[in-house]
């Protein structure tokens, strides 16, 4: 096989699609569409830039459905186009082998795919990294080589649907129907069989425990799925789909039921109010039973020195009674906890905002992979995350504490935090399920984004088998690539042109 002559019809195919500018427009497609998704994608109702996990999150349905159709569309005409014009019988005149045509082809288009993908989420990455000021270098080009072997695998089947037709308009129905068979059916043909063979869902029973962190550690559970838990007036406040009131003494439980609002995510408690973070933020006097609502979205929500700080990700609201000030924050926050003069923000790191010189200070957590939620008290902040803290904010030195949980609340010498746990698991798919995964590249490229992502699918890797790792699904998407590859060489040396 003769390198040369294989780079030299990879270059012409390249050439073609350049002068047509094809990889230009592609590279545009996929550069726009990141973009936007970063900074228009789900947040609250706010626009903003968002991380690269949570843009890659956004943007994975569509890029799952746009690769494959760029890459059919491609690779659908590449032998029976040229038989059709004429041009294959005098590209083979030349002293070429067939197996050389098929793979010089192949080179040419998949560096047409590979350079507009790297470009166009490439140069995304870039601004994102910038204006967010962080970037997992490691897992952003895990999703880009991911995404190239993607449209190389499909690239693959449009050469071998190329060969296998002896009409251009049939092989255009063919990739059709593998794009529709794959995107729509596969799941469905699933699904089904999965229904008949009687496996069915277990539906969850949810209790949420909280776990009391003081001298000694102790625990009590309520029952149902919970979201943010706030202290005040020696009673633990639960949020869920209503408030859990629990009284610490007594142990005594009582429920608050929440007016119609959407999305509440978040709780707080100060000078005898609860303040609840959601679409609108509403306003609860315990003593006097009665809800107030401000006009303003917020995740989430505190209260302190008769401020309330509204958090939306990247705009801080401060709230007097009076009047609003909107502060604008310099990265992402998820988490926001406040004390004397100053705000505390939970991003990649910690940001304190000194609310009278309106000024920022950030501190490293030392390489904390997320920080879930933090809480103030006694002149330090408690950091719940992938690894835990308690940061001084006199001395500025963290120092490690163990705890459990997603949401964490202080009060009266005491740390609360919140987990959920199931009394009835859900029932884990049989293993053939995920090995049907393998035999679909879209399946394949899915599960190698949600398993390396921050953002929507961490919760689950406890049902993923061993087998069902990245390593194995990106050596799955190269068989991909190369068993139509080897067919077409196959089917091509055996058929008149």
């Amino acid at each position: 096989m003769n390198d040369i002559k294989i780079l030299t019809i990879a270059k012409k195919e390249f050439m073609e699609n350049w002068r047509n500018k094809w990889i230009i427009t592609i590279t545009a497609i996929f550069l726009i569409l990141t973009l936007l998704a970063s900074y228009f994608g789900s947040g609250g109702g706010e626009t903003g830039w968002r991380s690269a996990s949570e843009t890659v999150a956004i943007i994975t349905s569509f890029v799952i459905l746009l690769i494959p159709i760029i890459s059919l569309m491609l690779g659908y005409a590449t032998i029976v186009g040229e038989k059709e014009k004429g041009s294959l019988g005098v590209l083979l005149s030349y002293p070429v082998s067939r197996s050389e045509v098929i793979i010089g082809k192949f080179a040419g288009l998949g560096a047409v795919v590979s350079v507009a993908i790297m470009l166009g989420f490439g140069i995304a990455g870039v601004v994102i990294g910038i204006e967010t000021g962080s970037m997992n270098l490691g897992k952003y080009a895990l999703f880009i080589l991911a995404s190239i072997l993607f449209g190389l695998a499909y690239l693959s089947i449009a050469i071998l649907l190329s060969t296998l037709f002896k009409k251009r308009s049939t092989a255009m129905g063919a990739t059709i129907f593998i794009w529709f068979f794959f995107a729509m059916i596969w799941g469905i043909i699933i699904l089904g069989i999965l229904s008949v063979s009687g496996w069915n869902f277990i539906a969850t029973h949810s209790m949420s425990e909280v776990n009391i962190y003081g001298d000694g550690i102790s625990s009590f559970e309520i029952e149902g799925s919970a979201k943010s838990i706030a202290y005040g007036d020696g009673n633990v406040y639960i949020l869920g789909d209503k408030i859990v009131e629990y009284n610490l003494s007594s142990n005594y439980t009582k429920t608050i039921k929440i007016p119609l609002m959407k999305s509440a995510s978040s709780i707080s408690y100060g000078n005898g109010k609860l303040y609840i973070a959601g679409d609108k933020t509403m306003i609860y006097d315990i003593k006097n039973k009665n809800w107030e609502s401000i006009d303003v979205s917020c995740n989430d929500i505190s209260y302190c020195d008769g401020k309330i700080y509204m958090l939306n990700f990247l705009r801080l609201t401060e709230y007097n009674g009076v009047k609003f000030k909107n502060i604008s924050l310099p990265s992402i926050c998820y988490s926001v906890a406040c004390g004397k003069n100053r705000v505390y923000l939970a991003s990649h790191s910690l940001l304190e905002y000194d609310a009278i010189n309106e000024t920022f200070h950030n501190y490293s957590t030392g390489g904390m992979e997320k920080i879930f939620d933090i809480a103030y008290g006694d002149g330090n902040v408690y950091i719940l995350g992938s690894r835990s803290f308690i940061f001084n904010t006199t001395s500025k030195k963290f120092m490690n504490i163990s705890l459990e949980g997603f949401a964490i609340a202080y009060g009266d010498g005491k740390i609360f935090t919140l987990d959920v746990k199931s009394e009835t698991k859900l029932r884990q798919f049989p293993t053939w399920y995920y090995v049907s995964d393998f035999f679909n590249p879209i399946q394949i490229y899915r599960g190698i984004i949600s398993l390396n992502i921050d953002v929507g699918m961490e919760n689950f890797r406890e049902f993923y088998p061993s087998f069902y790792n990245t390593t194995s699904l990106i050596l799955c998407l190269l068989i991909w690539i190369l068993s139509p590859l080897i067919a077409s060489i196959y089917i091509f040396k055996r058929r008149d042109v």
